[in-house]
């Protein structure tokens, strides 16, 4: 049994190397997932809408994925803390792959079963894959790993809208869900290529010198607390920029929704790819603050023009914002967190993507519905400098490792 101190001791002299076949795999499948949840998640609104339902419907239908998604992390983030992450990625894989299979039968009532569904999957993608990273990674390397983590993610966005949407407009939304569907499968395919999947930190048992914890506390890490409140405010704006971007380009009857995807994949790889051992290096505080500052920049554009080449751009910028920013926010999270709870950590701080990105869908679905997009743009733009105002004024010198430095 291994206590913190003597884990502490061994991440220290961990090598620095972060090529690995199990961080190969992990990227691959995070690829895959990506791709999968890329091809789903921007024709679901454009679906919903063929059958007939309301922008508020649809607000909720995407919030049920979300509900769904935020219980069941927890569950992954402690099979990872067990060392049983290739497990976890292979569960995850197998409801990635048969939630999407769902939306084929358009029944408004079972709309929300399948959201359920596929949310669980989609939780356990993100939880099983940043704790997984979360043990390999060099505590030095922490925001490069998960910058190369997140670039593979990125081109996942990148690949599934643009392959979704084509099929969609070409072929037919169920060619598309079926796609979706067989991402999954590779994602479980690719956790089998990996090792046998243990992490050598990850033996926490019940050492004498671990705190008692509330039945709450066991499934979650408080270290990782702020930044899954800042990741909230990061990624509620995301509904606008993704999700409900189809829908306004349908509403100023602009077409070429395809090249707006190709472009913020492009900038997303750039940026996560490039920026995260730069980000390593300015710390945590800077560049958490700087991305929401980009992003409130690159929002600020939707609210000033309809002409498509700044709504491209608009969207560029705030996924570079985004690209420098949650880098820095997965590492803060593991930085604070016990080194043999960081599955809990990843499980806490991945729920924030949920709960941001349900205020921003039944938000926006509420705004959209009475108030229309401009307001709407407005809303997401405030949103983001509320981040710059909060970094800056609200967590100054709170930006450091609860737990011992690793």
């Amino acid at each position: 049994m291994m206590s913190t101190t003597s884990t502490h001791a061994a991440d220290s002299s961990a090598p620095q190397r972060l090529l690995s076949r199990d961080f190969l795999a992990i990227c691959v499948g995070q690829f895959f997932g990506f791709t999968a949840q890329g091809l789903a998640n921007p024709i679901f609104p454009l679906y919903m809408v063929a059958q007939g339902q309301t922008e508020t419907y649809i607000g909720f239908a995407l919030a049920a994925f979300n509900v769904i998604s935020f219980v069941v992390r927890p569950t992954f983030g402690g099979m990872v803390d067990a060392g049983q992450p290739r497990k976890a990625m292979s569960v995850a894989g197998a409801f990635m792959a048969l939630g999407p299979l769902g939306y084929l039968v358009p029944n408004p009532w079972l709309v929300f079963a399948v959201r359920g569904v596929h949310g669980v999957g989609w939780a356990g993608v993100n939880v099983s894959g940043s704790a997984w990273v979360a043990y390999l990674a060099p505590a030095n390397r922490r925001a490069e790993a998960l910058g190369y983590y997140t670039m593979a993610q990125r081109v996942g966005n990148f690949a599934g809208p643009v392959v979704g949407l084509w099929l969609a407009n070409n072929v037919g939304f169920n060619e598309a869900f079926l796609a979706s569907g067989f991402c999954g499968l590779c994602v479980l395919l690719t956790s089998l290529a990996a090792r046998s999947g243990a992490v050598t930190a990850a033996t926490p048992g019940k050492a004498a010198d671990e705190p008692q914890r509330s039945w709450l506390l066991r499934w979650v890490e408080p270290g990782a607390f702020l930044g899954a409140s800042l990741l909230v405010l990061n990624t509620i704006p995301g509904v606008v920029v993704v999700a409900y971007m189809p829908l306004y380009y349908l509403k100023i009857g602009l077409g070429g929704i395809e090249l707006y995807f190709v472009v913020l994949g492009i900038m997303g790889i750039f940026a996560r790819g490039l920026i995260g051992r730069w980000a390593d290096k300015i710390g945590r505080m800077r560049a958490i603050g700087s991305g929401f500052l980009i992003q409130f920049i690159g929002l600020s554009a939707f609210t000033l023009t309809q002409d498509p080449l700044l709504l491209m751009l608009g969207g560029a910028v705030w996924i570079f914002g985004s690209g420098l920013s949650q880098p820095s926010l997965y590492a803060l999270a593991i930085d604070r967190a016990p080194p043999n709870r960081r599955g809990k950590a990843m499980a806490t701080y991945t729920m924030a993507f949920q709960v941001g990105g349900g205020i921003g869908a039944i938000t926006g679905g509420v705004i959209l519905e009475q108030l229309g997009f401009p307001a709407l743009h407005l809303a997401m733009a405030g949103t983001a400098l509320a981040g710059v105002l909060i970094v800056v004024f609200g967590v100054r010198g709170k930006l450091r490792p609860v737990a011992s430095p690793t």
